[in-house]
């Protein structure tokens, strides 16, 4: 039971669209999409190229410390 409950709290969690990702981190949606398709952030692909990201994953990527590089 607890478990099901945790995975029901787990998808009832905030997704984020990529630009709204990419307004917190300060960069662009493309830079946003490219770590996506790099695997340097974790996202959901609900179909062609419409991405969301759960606001656990972009907190978890903020705090890995891997929020910018040297093109942005």
């Amino acid at each position: 039971m607890i478990n099901s409950a945790l995975e029901g709290r787990e998808l009832m969690q905030k997704l984020l669209s990529t630009q709204e990702a990419a307004d917190i981190l300060n960069v662009t949606d493309l830079t946003v999409r490219r770590w996506i398709k790099e695997g340097r952030m974790k996202a959901i692909k609900l179909g062609g190229r419409l991405w969301r990201i759960q606001e656990s994953d972009l907190e978890a990527f903020i705090r890995s410390g891997m929020r910018r590089d040297d093109d942005e």
